[in-house]
């Protein structure tokens, strides 16, 4: 039988070209997509189109393409470091409920002992014998569950998720993420041997998880027959199948309150402020430049007439309030029309007297955009 390194070389390789192209947030979700499959092990509903045996080999193979993406250079030292014969919270061989993963408190890896107990033991090779491994640190038995198993399965998703999304400031993270999202999977496999689900099938022999996976991962793919796949990035299945999937009147983008937006669309309904505002005939675009620009500008500004509020007019104070206000709203880029002119009405009201005094702050600001526009006006 395959060791598990070889497994992760058979399915790189085959799939090198297709993966290559892809994310890893994107091979996750294929994942995901795969993993679900095997909800039908947990709710014991049987599907016409859903093989449990077949989706534990996919997900294990897109497990094995998420590890290859990331980088992984071996997958069963991987596996080994935080499962060494050993449960990795409570170091025992066989799992202890009494101890392990106490609600009350957070246990943490001890890395450097798990090595420790892991000298001299002998790493599993085959997929069958990392099984059995997790069967002798995690029994399945008619007591255990498979609902049980699937929702840890579905936790774990959740932490490798994070582990993704954090990935270019902590790998570490995905190592000790994706080897409890294997050992998880380890144990649906031992669960599904228990239950012997669905009723009636064969195969359920020691070596069952071996060929599902060379049936759906042969030497090559199996739907184009090649050694490195050459297969459309969607199968013409996968299309067919999904393409009656939604109402044809909701997708239509010519249909009147259609079920999804156009980008131009989405633009328009989800954006909170202006794309743009007039200043005396002027028209100016709102960039990320030009927000910055106004914040820090304002937010100086606002500073600056405060620490004058004792000797200053009732003007001013006003002005300041305004000031204050549009920071806010191009901080949480809500700007509008109706909030800038109600800030240029403040500003043409002003004396003098505030005008020279703004104009002074003004001028020790080294503003690129706002900062002129703003003494245009005030001059």
């Amino acid at each position: 039988m395959p060791r598990l390194d070889e497994w992760y070389r058979r399915v790189n390789s085959a799939y090198l070209d297709r993966n290559f192209y892809r994310t890893a947030d994107s091979v996750l979700c294929h994942l995901f997509e795969i993993a679900g499959g095997l909800s039908c092990v947990a709710s014991h509903k049987q599907k016409p189109s859903v093989d449990p045996q077949e989706h534990l080999a996919k997900a294990i193979g897109w497990w094995l393409a998420l590890c290859g993406k990331v980088g992984v250079r071996s997958v069963e030292g991987m596996v080994w470091a935080k499962f060494p014969q050993t449960c990795p919270y409570c170091l025992t061989p066989r799992h202890d409920p009494n101890v392990c993963r106490r609600p009350d408190q957070r246990i943490e890896v001890n890395w450097k002992e798990l090595r420790e107990r892991g000298k001299g033991k002998k790493k599993p090779e085959s997929l069958t014998d990392w099984m059995l491994m997790f069967q002798h640190i995690y029994p399945r038995d008619d007591s255990t569950s498979s609902e049980k198993s699937f929702s840890r399965l579905a936790e774990e998703l959740g932490e490798l998720s994070e582990a993704i999304r954090v990935l270019p400031i902590n790998r570490g993270y995905f190592i000790t993420e994706a080897s409890d999202v294997f050992a998880w999977l380890m144990g649906i496999a031992n669960q599904m041997r228990v239950d012997k689900w669905p009723p009636g099938s064969t195969g359920w022999s020691e070596g069952f998880v071996e060929k599902a996976m060379e049936k759906e991962y042969p030497d090559g793919c199996k739907h184009c027959k090649s050694k490195l796949c050459k297969c459309p990035a969607i199968l013409g299945s996968t299309l067919g199948r999904i393409a009656a999937e939604g109402p044809e009147y909701l997708l239509s983008e010519q249909e009147q309150g259609g079920a999804l937006f156009s980008p131009r669309e989405a633009l328009d309904f989800f954006r909170r402020g202006a794309e743009s505002f007039v200043v005396n005939g002027e028209e100016i675009r709102i960039t990320p430049e030009l927000i910055n620009d106004m914040t820090a500008t304002l937010k100086e500004l606002v500073n600056g007439l405060t620490s004058r509020l004792a000797t200053n007019t009732l003007e001013q104070t006003r002005l300041a309030v305004a000031f204050a206000r549009l920071e806010t709203l191009a901080s949480t880029q809500e700007l509008t029309q109706k909030s800038v002119d109600e800030l240029l009405e403040v500003v043409r009201a002003m004396p003098s007297e505030s005008r020279q005094n703004v104009s002074s702050i003004l001028a020790s600001i080294a503003g690129n955009i706002w900062t002129p526009l703003l003494l245009r006006l005030i001059n």
